[in-house]
């Protein structure tokens, strides 16, 4: 017979709710460290993405002596040097990032890339589509034109690496070689390819300016827009919801136009060298324009 003190005593049902609270809080504590951690993994992806991509452009250059253009003015052979491929730069650079076997390389339907997505935005299920992209510097920006951020080849406004014009194959040439680019700022200081801003509504249904990556700009030559994946010098989180209207008096623009992202504070970049930076949406302008005209000769401190 058991003793009537040696009994088992279950759990009352004040000390479950006890327990039951317990935990609950414990999750509440954890959950913010995980998201942290989930997103501090998102945004090295998000690094390695860009730092693929800009050493595939160096590995393209390698070849080619010269970048391919950004903003390829719809593809028109007129524009280009004799022989230069007319597709989109992503495009160019898939063999260089072992994607050589991407239908759109010879010219079929792209198929998705994940190197080309930010972990922290969406997936491949999204399609073809890229948050990286080349930069334009707006012609008529006179707001934040710093000492020698003028024209190259004669152009009377200013370049990025990729992003600015092309109104001559003289002009190109000048333009888009690592040579050029490490004359005045030098590579580490000069920007390659962005992250591309994107409101969060638009991550999947995609907006104005998410086209497929194989797209080309320009539609001056019966291209595609001249906005196809591309990105101002204007930078802004993907949440802000304001215009950003910092870069020239005439020009308003949403977080679907600028460089922009969904990491806490921060924009990753990758420059000329191929290194990552974290650029900061607070960033000086003055800097950023600078850190994007390779001809400025100012080195600003925008991370």
């Amino acid at each position: 017979m058991i003793h009537p003190d040696r009994r088992c005593r279950g759990f009352t049902l004040i000390e479950l709710l006890v327990v039951i609270a317990i935990i609950a809080i414990l999750i509440g504590l954890l959950l913010p460290a995980v998201q942290k951690v989930r997103e501090a993994s998102s945004r090295m992806k998000c690094s390695n993405n860009l730092k693929q991509i800009a050493l595939g452009l160096h590995n393209y250059h390698d070849v080619r002596l010269r970048l391919p253009v950004g903003y390829s003015a719809g593809g028109d052979p007129a524009k280009l040097p004799p022989g230069e491929p007319t597709q989109a730069w992503h495009v160019l650079v898939l063999p260089y990032i072992e994607q050589g076997n991407n239908p759109a390389v010879t010219g079929g339907t792209a198929a998705p890339v994940a190197s080309f997505l930010c972990p922290s935005r969406r997936t491949t299920a999204v399609g073809a589509h890229t948050d990286y992209t080349s930069v334009h510097a707006a012609a008529w920006d006179t707001n934040h034109r710093g000492p020698n951020q003028g024209s190259i080849a004669g152009v009377d406004q200013w370049w990025t690496i990729m992003g600015g014009w092309v109104s001559s194959r003289s002009s190109w040439a000048a333009a888009y070689t690592m040579t050029r680019i490490s004359s005045a700022n030098g590579t580490a200081n000069t920007g390659m390819v962005a992250h591309r801003g994107l409101r969060p509504a638009n991550y999947v249904s995609g907006g104005k300016n998410d086209q497929t990556f194989d797209a080309v700009t320009g539609g001056d030559a019966g291209g595609q827009p001249w906005w196809t994946n591309r990105a101002w010098v204007g930078i802004q989180a993907d949440s802000d919801t304001a215009q950003f209207n910092k870069v020239a008096s005439s020009l308003s623009l949403t977080s679907d136009y600028t460089q922009g992202s969904s990491h806490t504070g921060v924009c990753p970049t990758a420059c000329a060298d191929g290194s990552v930076r974290n650029i900061r949406f607070s960033v000086d302008m003055d800097a950023f324009c600078a850190f994007w005209n390779p001809n400025s000769g100012v080195i600003g401190n925008v991370d």
